[in-house]
């Protein structure tokens, strides 16, 4: 036994023979045990939309507490010109591939996880590939973003507001839900018209 396990082992003597030390340890227990458990979130399915005017990109996205590319979901880049059908159908795919992580998944870590500088570094220089453009600058002007959920048969477009440096923000009120087994002409409708609100509140 070293010097280190030798004085623990002392200390754990120590505690075991000082009732008010047991008394503590007793109330903190209780205390943590009393504490109610924070109730798991409902499940859901989300995926984001970038339209830029060169082309549009929809992704699965695993779900928690946040949202964060599915390595494994859905990717698709497209025309931006595209119908609202095409609209439609895509972003259908990509919610159905989402995935839905709880903390107790063995995955969670890795897959509901803020991107680090680098990554978001990479993707956007191969934004700036896929445009055809050397500066964000030009690759954001007119762009438009959707963060899509769908949740009890629901689908939410949230249209995100363009700040700076390649960050959105929501728009409070602006988030129009529509349910999920409509045809894909009115999701597509409503699909576009969301990015119309995207792109005009800047």
């Amino acid at each position: 036994m070293d010097d280190r396990e030798e004085r623990m082992a002392r200390m754990r003597e120590k505690f075991a023979q000082n009732p008010k030390w047991q008394q503590l340890a007793a109330r903190r227990k209780r205390e943590r045990d009393a504490r109610p458990m924070p109730s798991p979130l409902p499940e859901y399915r989300g995926a984001s939309l970038d339209v830029f005017r060169q082309f549009a990109r929809v992704t699965s996205l695993a779900v928690y507490s946040m949202g964060s590319p599915y390595p494994e979901g859905y990717e698709a880049v497209f025309d931006p010109s595209a119908d609202s059908l095409v609209f439609a159908r895509h972003v259908r795919a990509a919610l159905a591939a989402s995935r839905f992580v709880p903390p107790s998944h063995p995955e969670f870590d890795r897959l509901i996880r803020m991107p680090k500088q680098a990554e978001l570094d990479a993707l956007e220089a191969e934004d700036l590939a896929q445009a055809g453009v050397k500066t964000r600058r030009a690759l954001y002007r007119d762009a438009a973003h959707l963060s899509l959920r769908l949740q009890d048969g629901q689908i939410e477009l949230g249209p995100m507001r363009y700040r700076r440096a390649g960050w959105w923000e929501g728009i409070p009120g602006a988030t129009p839900t529509i349910p999920e087994d409509v045809d894909d002409e009115a999701l597509g409708t409503a699909i576009l018209d969301a990015l119309a609100t995207s792109r005009a509140a800047r």
